[in-house]
């Protein structure tokens, strides 16, 4: 197995080689002539992760034309997408001070902030210079994508600890901080693959929705999710401040919410499932799982497609049966 590719979800197998291809070409691609930025850029790529991003890239560009031509961009395109991912998680660990990722130390814990600061801008500055290289919307729309990542994160720090936001708000936020990467995935991997504007936007449509329901997924197992599994304790997106779907929904059904999530979280946990929280975020989340694979059906049929729609049903597995109780 390449280094820092964790094991391929069911869904992802057909692009199993790919997976693996880019992992050793992402490690070139960001290797300095000076051996200590190499080791900054490399970290967290070698720490792992599932290349959602890089997969979603190369089904949708099969629903181009075929040119083997395009192979070589295409791949170009999958390593900017996932440095520039790679790039923001590097960025949200030094806001959230957080210690590992991936199980092992975050580039701000094991160095220090300004050097991961530097390392994440070099990661974007590589990943457009992929896109360049890309060339045609490819520069423009990559641009697009980090922007509204930006503007995600930032309208989430401007939130944080406010319980008076409706939760259309709170979509507003990951649709850009989450779904929007997702989306640029789809619809940049089929562009480069040769498909038509109307295929692309099919894919765009898919991945958006998809990326929309994985984050609300995770959402839930922040609350019900096995430690274990996660890594991490549940709640962690509760001690920062960041009031997610089930929260905000709570807020607007229950007073005393300000004191809640300040305290027990057990406590918390029990006033979500009464007030039925749990059940609306994950009926939300379904919603956006099944226009995905409304998107995904109405594509032509082929592998790709069925890799596409087995991917909606990985995420809405990951759903914690307990949230529907």
């Amino acid at each position: 197995m390449s280094a820092g590719l964790e094991g391929t979800p069911a869904p992802l197998k057909l692009v199993e080689r790919q997976l693996h291809a880019t992992e050793g070409y992402l490690l070139d691609v960001v290797a300095s002539d000076f051996p200590f930025v190499s080791v900054l850029a490399q970290h967290l790529l070698k720490a792992g992760g599932k290349r959602i991003r890089v997969a979603m890239t190369f089904l949708a560009a099969a629903f181009g034309d075929g040119d083997p031509s395009h192979e070589e961009n295409i791949r170009k395109l999958a390593a900017a997408l996932e440095l520039t991912h790679v790039a923001t998680l590097q960025h949200d660990d030094i806001i959230d001070e957080a210690e590992s990722r991936h199980g092992v130390p975050s580039v701000n814990a094991n160095w220090t902030n300004t050097l991961a600061v530097l390392s994440g801008d070099y990661l974007f500055a590589k990943s457009s210079m992929l896109a360049a290289e890309v060339g045609g919307e490819v520069p423009r729309e990559l641009a697009v994508t980090i922007a509204a990542l930006c503007e995600g994160q930032i309208k989430e720090i401007e939130a944080a600890w406010k319980l008076d936001r409706a939760p259309e708000q709170y979509l507003e936020v990951i649709e850009r901080k989450t779904a929007r990467l997702f989306a640029a995935s789809a619809y940049l991997g089929a562009r480069v693959g040769g498909a038509s504007i109307e295929t692309a936007k099919t894919c765009e449509r898919f991945a958006t929705s998809f990326g929309m329901a994985f984050q609300l997924a995770d959402d839930l197992l922040d609350f019900l999710g096995d430690e274990r599994k996660l890594g991490k304790p549940v709640g962690t997106d509760l001690k920062e401040g960041v009031y997610t779907l089930p929260v905000l929904h709570a807020a607007q059904k229950r007073d005393g919410m300000s004191e809640l999530v300040n305290g027990d979280v057990p406590q918390l946990l029990e006033v979500l499932h009464e007030a039925g929280s749990f059940v609306y975020a994950r009926e939300v989340a379904e919603r956006y799982a099944a226009d995905a694979a409304e998107a995904a059906a109405s594509l032509p049929e082929c592998p790709e497609r069925a890799a596409l729609l087995a991917l909606v049903d990985f995420v809405v597995e990951r759903i914690p049966v307990s949230s529907a109780a």
